[in-house]
């Protein structure tokens, strides 16, 4: 019981957490395209598709969204940061995009990039979201799993305990009268 039961928890906190993870990592993605079609359409009606343009209109854009908002930067194709806020730990992910090809990664945060092609050459949005409360809530699910999972052990034997005491009482009882009949008491039944 207890290994079915600590199975079946494991898949069910596991699921719930990909879940969970898996749709952030769909708002990350399209946040993020969000704001490329954006600048795109903005860089489009400014009539500017070229890297200083787009260090502008992004960091305009930085201003507006403000410190509770959309954390996001641009870089180039080397990786240096040519706009918007600082990533909170390096990553690998632009390196693995192709020049069409958008991406997402769960490094400590949810990260996501995706190219933009301008005059002058490629940049790369990128943007993120803290999902340590994903983290935290499966945590604290794992905890409260493993203290059912000890109440569920524990009930289950004290109730062995007591069904085991239940079933051998007529046992007990039985011996009683075979061991008084051996002493030569006849009258015992």
């Amino acid at each position: 019981t207890a290994l079915a039961c600590s199975l079946g928890g494991y898949l069910l906190v596991d699921n719930q957490f990909q879940t969970a993870l898996d749709s952030r990592a769909e708002t990350v993605v399209m946040e993020n395209s969000l704001l490329r079609h954006s600048l795109m359409r903005e860089m489009q009606l400014g009539r500017t598709f070229d890297r200083a343009g787009a260090v502008r209109l992004a960091d305009s854009v930085t201003a507006s969204v403000g410190i509770d908002g959309m954390a996001f930067r641009l870089t180039d194709e080397a990786g240096q940061q040519l706009a918007g806020s600082r990533l909170p730990a390096e990553s690998d992910l632009l390196q693995a995009l192709g020049e069409k090809q958008s991406g997402w990664e769960v490094l400590l945060y949810l990260h996501a990039a995706s190219p933009l092609r301008l005059t002058d050459g490629l940049v790369y949005l990128e943007t993120w979201r803290d999902v340590d409360d994903v983290f935290q809530a499966r945590q604290a699910q794992y905890h409260v799993f493993f203290y059912l999972m000890l109440f569920l052990i524990l009930a289950v034997g004290l109730l062995a305990l007591a069904v085991s005491a239940w079933l051998s009482q007529p046992l007990k009882r039985l011996s009683e009268a075979t061991k008084k009949v051996a002493a030569g008491e006849l009258s015992e039944r």
